[in-house]
């Protein structure tokens, strides 16, 4: 099956999904027609749409209120601060969430030298943990990025207590 989604590069974001692309322009118009009785305005540079499991003919454009073309067709999209790959299926990418983490935890552990250890643990915690962890109960992730992400967290503690490998 063939699905669609459609959403903005910037905030704020909506989110459709749509098992066709006949469908996915309903709910465009439908969503221009809000728009316009609210005087909202959707920026139709900012719109992109991506299709899982592509298929192998030609995408025709989608329409936004009724002359603006959406032309960005994309396999990747951020999503409430998530990272998505559409291929065969929508996946998601920890690397960007893996990244922030190192860099938030490695600034606390080069800013808090002196201090007992306990604190630094409790400054990890609770700066560091809420970026590795963010939506994490929501998204259906692999076993092996489950263990990317512990091998973050273990590291982590490696440092903060000079363990080796």
């Amino acid at each position: 099956m063939v699905q669609y989604f459609m959403g903005a590069l910037c905030t704020p974001m909506i989110l459709l999904l749509s098992p066709s692309l006949c469908s996915l322009q309903f709910m465009v118009d439908t969503c221009s027609d809000y728009a316009n009785k609210h005087s909202l305005v959707f920026n139709s540079k900012k719109t992109v749409f991506t299709i899982v499991n592509k298929p192998k003919y030609a995408i025709s454009e989608l329409i936004m209120d009724g002359h603006r073309p959406i032309t960005q067709l994309t396999d990747h999209f951020k999503y409430l601060g998530i990272h998505f790959i559409a291929g065969k299926d929508l996946s998601v990418d920890i690397t960007p969430v893996r990244r922030k983490f190192f860099v938030a935890s490695n600034s606390i552990i080069a800013c808090s030298h002196g201090l007992a250890e306990p604190v630094r643990v409790q400054l990890i915690k609770s700066f560091c943990l809420p970026l590795l962890v963010y939506c994490i109960g929501a998204l259906k992730l692999k076993r092996s990025m489950i263990q990317e992400l512990s091998v973050c967290w273990n590291n982590v503690f490696r440092r903060i207590f000079r363990f080796k490998k």
